[in-house]
């Protein structure tokens, strides 16, 4: 199963792909992938959207794998599942922005 290298033109958060190592494989998978989406209005802060953030952290700590809560436009949705076969969310072995 591939692994991603560098984004694509049209969408930096999806990249394209390329195979991995069976070694690699056999070391880091199944991946568990916790995909988190926080949403608010001009009017909710950074503040606010970190509270939501912490809410969900609390939520996983818990036992909860998934979950929402919203009101109208502002809440979160999280989901953590095992993925056995990837791809990888991430572009390289490693990086920090």
């Amino acid at each position: 199963m591939p692994t991603p290298t560098t984004p694509s033109d049209t969408n930096p958060i999806v990249p394209e792909y390329e195979e991995v190592s069976a070694s690699w494989r056999e070391r880091a998978y199944p991946l568990q992938q916790l995909t988190v989406r926080i949403q608010g209005t001009r009017r909710h802060s950074v503040e606010d959207l970190a509270f939501q953030l912490d809410q969900v952290a609390e939520r996983l700590r818990s036992g909860s794998l998934s979950g929402h809560r919203y009101d109208d436009d502002c809440g979160y949705a999280f989901s953590l599942v095992e993925s056995p076969e990837g791809p990888s969310f991430f572009p390289g072995a490693a990086g920090f922005k």
